[in-house]
């Protein structure tokens, strides 16, 4: 499931691996993850301040090139899904880093499964 870290006194890290989030090779959110994303845009109406930063990544099958595409559409479709939950689209950014930020190694399935991800950074807005 999904598993939550403070990384810095002002960050919070919410990581969502691929398998609970997307089919194998898509982009489109899974209804089953619906839930997870309704109790975050919850949580996150209850915090204005806080600016939204979703990066996607991805294992090292495939291309470079397919990679970063594939990790910006992950991460695109969960700022959208948090915005039809009623996010507000000038709190949120996404970016996709690709197969370049993995987690675990790439020599096996299971390392393939941790690297495919989206990663939801939440801190204060810049003033």
């Amino acid at each position: 499931g999904a598993t939550v870290e403070r990384r810095s006194r002002d960050e919070i890290v919410v990581s969502m691996p691929s398998d609970i989030t997307f089919a194998f090779n898509s982009a489109d959110v899974r209804y089953q993850f619906e839930p997870i994303i309704r109790n975050l845009a919850q949580t996150l109406d209850r915090y204005p301040s806080l600016s939204i930063d979703i990066v996607g990544h991805a294992d090292a099958i495939g291309s470079d090139d397919y990679n970063q595409r594939l990790s910006e559409r992950r991460a695109h479709s969960v700022g959208a899904a948090l915005m039809d939950f009623g996010v507000d689209y000038g709190r949120i950014e996404t970016r996709g880093r690709g197969e370049w930020e993995p987690i675990a190694s790439n020599d096996s399935e299971w390392g393939r499964a941790r690297n495919r991800r989206v990663e939801i950074h939440l801190k204060p807005m810049r003033k």
